[in-house]
């Protein structure tokens, strides 16, 4: 499976310190459990709303001027990518997945400031978070970088056909990652080029 996935990963653990982001007026993030609203932002059926949150995932929205504007999801029990691919999360762990900014919203500095409303909430019971992106999602990366998060892995295709992983950041971080554990990546020897840049 490993040889397939590829991307970029980050974390950010309680106590690592927060970029001061400039404050946005009439601006809010809430944990939402409005099911019809959701299904509208997403445009998923009601049912697949409600699977996630059975399924232990956490449903955040922001607000700008008492409009709904983006959201995003945390993952508190198993980490999903696609279908065909998923792994347990540790009680101290989150994985923030499916964040959108809606289209009129974007560029205006949304997505970071939501990602760190979320983690001073979560961050009272959880210690560690991991987010990650494709490797062509520019956008993700420069507002996950923005909001605080720390590079750990970068998966990408060879030539060859198997994922090359290699060391972005803290070894120590990386080899906690569940995605990392449960592919084993680090430990097949994937991932050895401490500090290699992108």
């Amino acid at each position: 499976m490993s040889t397939t996935l590829t991307g970029y990963r980050y974390t950010w653990w309680r106590g690592d310190t927060l970029p001061n982001l400039a404050p946005l007026a009439n601006w809010h993030v809430e944990y939402v459990l409005d099911v019809p609203l959701l299904a509208s932002l997403q445009h998923l059926y009601v049912q697949a709303i409600e699977a996630r949150v059975q399924a232990g995932h956490r449903p955040y929205v922001a607000f700008l001027q008492g409009t709904p504007v983006a959201y995003g999801w945390v993952a508190t029990q198993t980490e999903r990518i696609a279908e065909w691919l998923e792994w347990p999360l540790g009680v101290y762990d989150r994985s923030f997945w499916d964040f959108t900014t809606l289209p009129a919203w974007r560029r205006q500095g949304i997505y970071p400031r939501l990602l760190q409303a979320i983690l001073r909430v979560e961050a009272a019971e959880a210690e560690r978070f991991w987010i990650g992106h494709t490797l062509d999602n520019v956008a993700s990366r420069r507002g996950i970088l923005k909001a605080g998060f720390q590079p750990t892995l970068l998966g990408a295709p060879t030539a060859q056909g198997p994922t090359r992983w290699v060391l972005q950041g803290d070894r120590e971080r990386a080899l906690a990652d569940p995605m990392a554990r449960h592919l084993n990546i680090l430990e097949a020897g994937l991932a050895n080029e401490e500090g290699a840049q992108d």
